[in-house]
């Protein structure tokens, strides 16, 4: 096992201060290693736009007005991937972002950016939560181990005995593998 390093409260403060300021969260993460997306979710909900590679969560909930994407290429190379998908990010920065977020109605506001921003919410907010988020987990993992459970346990276990010694006997053998 290892360790698992703990979080200071003051860097958690800092998190609570950081994201109700941040308007376009960025994340350009290599395809396919997008994790679960939580900080993008979350910025969602303080009115942040995300600007990210379409994977994970953002390739779900991304609808072409609640944000912006970058399009990832797994199939090349790592080094052609990110001159390819860094050349795309700046592009975008420079000819949407950039400009979006500078833009002023004829009374000063940001008008355009504002709307992205709510499509943002109005897009992410009721279909990335905690309730969500559980009921996958209810659904796609707890439900199923459940039921694995009780069917192992039936009948005085008999599978449950019968699963642990072959895992057993597997074990044992995978040296000569």
């Amino acid at each position: 096992r290892r360790a698992v390093p703990q979080v200071e409260q003051s860097q958690l403060g800092l998190a609570s201060e950081l994201y109700p300021g941040v308007e376009c969260w960025l994340n350009v993460h290599g395809c396919p290693k997008g994790a679960c997306g939580t900080s993008g979710m979350k910025e969602a909900v303080n009115g942040g736009i995300n600007l990210g590679v379409l994977d994970g969560w953002w390739e779900e909930a991304w609808d072409g007005e609640n944000g912006w994407a970058i399009t990832p290429h797994p199939d090349l190379d790592a080094a052609t991937r990110d001159q390819d998908e860094s050349a795309e990010l700046l592009n975008i920065l420079e000819q949407e972002v950039v400009p979006l977020y500078f833009s002023r109605n004829g009374d000063g506001e940001r008008e355009a950016w504002i709307e992205k921003s709510k499509a943002s919410m109005r897009s992410v907010l009721p279909h990335f939560n905690g309730m969500r988020m559980a009921a996958d987990y209810l659904r796609d993992f707890y439900g199923p181990a459940a039921r694995q459970g009780k069917l192992l346990a039936d009948n005085g276990a008999v599978c449950a005995t019968q699963l642990a010694r072959w895992r057993s006997k597997v074990e044992n053998a995978w040296p000569m593998v």
